[in-house]
């Protein structure tokens, strides 16, 4: 496991180190489980996973904020979400395209806006494909493409549902961080890891389900959340020449920034704090 997750490790912390430190510094003079797994296994569900997902309906909603507005509105709109992007518009999608890369994003919209319920828009961000369905007022159901979406190499999706909503400030607008949505998210499914770099015959499946609900607001580009205020459960079974099955739960504090993650592993607790989002 360690070997395998040793190979992620570099991409994941490269992102959420600038985030996140260490709370308590104890079991200097052993390695640490709850920190070198447990934290990772989490980080790995919540950036890799998770992230992707919750992207594509948040995508859809700027999108269609872009639809309603006028044009001088619109250029506010792709320089405030879309920066590294250029937006245009046909009949029934939004195209996106990479400014600098050849990435190509898509919303194929319906003739309803996204926030009316029974409205049905099809969003494919970095290569996750979802069908978002508005449910009721500031609520979405965000259904996979299993088979069209790719996470990256390393990671595949074996299920996953996802119902998400917005808090209202008033009948016509909703709670904000900044310029962000803040999203309570109500999700449950699973994961493989695998990567054919690794020459054992190791496969990490992670299973995870809220602890009731999390919230989450966008933390950088329009990829990466940062999630708080409410908890993650995960199981995770590893096959091969390492073969073991653990559970990892996790606590988030309700504060936005410094947002405090308690991670139960094998038996430990760690704690991390998340200082930027």
């Amino acid at each position: 496991m360690r070997k395998l997750l040793g190979i992620c490790l570099t991409a994941v912390l490269s992102v959420l180190s600038v985030w996140s430190c260490k709370v308590d510094e104890s079991e200097r003079d052993g390695v640490n489980p709850v920190l070198e797994e447990g934290f990772l296994i989490y980080s790995v569900t919540a950036a890799q996973v998770l992230s992707p997902v919750l992207a594509t309906l948040d995508v859809a909603l700027k999108v269609d904020s872009y639809l309603e507005a006028d044009s001088v509105g619109r250029y506010d709109i792709e320089d405030r979400y879309f920066p590294s992007y250029r937006l245009r518009l046909y009949d029934d999608r939004c195209l996106m395209t990479g400014v600098v890369s050849e990435e190509l994003n898509e919303v194929i919209f319906d003739s309803l806006s996204i926030f009316d319920t029974g409205a049905s828009w099809r969003s494919c961000v970095n290569g996750v494909h979802s069908v978002v369905t508005c449910t009721a007022p500031g609520e979405w159901d965000v259904d996979m493409d299993l088979l069209r979406t790719s996470l990256n190499h390393i990671y595949a999706l074996d299920s996953i549902s996802m119902h998400v909503s917005l808090e209202k400030e008033t009948d016509t607008s909703y709670v904000m961080y900044g310029d962000q949505y803040v999203y309570t998210v109500v999700t449950s499914g699973s994961y493989i890891e695998k990567d054919p770099s690794v020459k054992e015959n190791v496969i990490v499946r992670v299973g995870f389900e809220t602890a009731g609900q999390i919230d989450a607001v966008l933390s950088q580009g329009i990829a990466y959340f940062h999630f708080f205020n409410g908890g993650l459960n995960m199981h995770m079974d590893m096959t091969g020449d390492m073969e073991r099955s653990e559970d990892v739960e996790v606590v988030l504090s309700p504060a936005v920034k410094g947002t405090i993650a308690s991670i139960e592993y094998m038996g430990k607790t760690d704690y991390w704090t998340f200082n930027e989002i």
